[in-house]
C-alpha cells in the first residue's frame, strides 16, 4: 500500500551479469500485479550501455517525480 503511485523501470542487457536476478525480479512483479517498466535489450552492465540508454532513464524519472522536463537551453518545459 505505501509504495501506491510508485514508478519503476528496470533496464538491463542480456549480458549484464545481474540479468538472471533483474529478470525474476520482472517476473515477481508482474505476478503480483505490480505495475512497472521492464526492458531488457543487447549490452553489458557497462558505461556503453548506460551512455546509450542515460537520457530515457533521466526523462522516466523525472516525469516518475513530477518533474518537469527540461528544454535544451535549461529552462523547465
Amino acid at each position: 500500500r505505501e509504495a501506491r503511485g510508485l514508478r519503476l523501470m528496470i533496464d538491463c542487457g542480456f549480458d549484464d551479469i545481474a540479468y538472471p536476478e533483474n529478470l525474476e525480479f520482472h517476473k515477481i512483479l508482474t505476478r503480483l500485479g505490480v505495475p512497472h517498466v521492464w526492458k531488457e535489450r543487447p549490452g553489458r552492465h557497462d558505461w556503453r550501455y548506460w551512455a546509450a540508454h542515460l537520457e530515457e532513464h533521466l526523462e522516466f524519472h523525472l516525469s516518475a517525480m513530477g518533474a518537469p522536463n527540461p528544454s535544451p537551453d535549461g529552462a523547465a518545459e
